[in-house]
């Protein structure tokens, strides 16, 4: 599961998941609080936000690069550019 904003998603337990049809509305330069569940340990998040909403997500577009999750719940604080 993952939340940020408005978004509250409950998905399951899939190796990759594609939330490219969700959409968050972040104010530029603001701090949001993005929350990510896991029920395993060591799992890696990478997360983009697409910034000039082009459909494609690029290096530069990064904003949680491989943080590794514990068992439980674990906050990750983004900002926006």
């Amino acid at each position: 599961m993952f939340s940020v904003a408005e978004i509250n998603n409950a998905s399951g337990c899939e190796a990759y998941g594609d939330s490219i049809n969700l959409i968050a509305n972040l104010d530029q330069e603001s701090t949001n609080s993005l929350t990510v569940t896991t029920g395993y340990g060591d799992q890696n998040v990478k997360v983009w936000i697409d910034f000039n909403d082009d459909f494609t997500f690029t290096s530069d577009e990064v904003v949680v690069p491989n943080f590794v999750v514990i068992p439980g719940e674990v906050a990750v604080i983004i900002q926006k550019r």
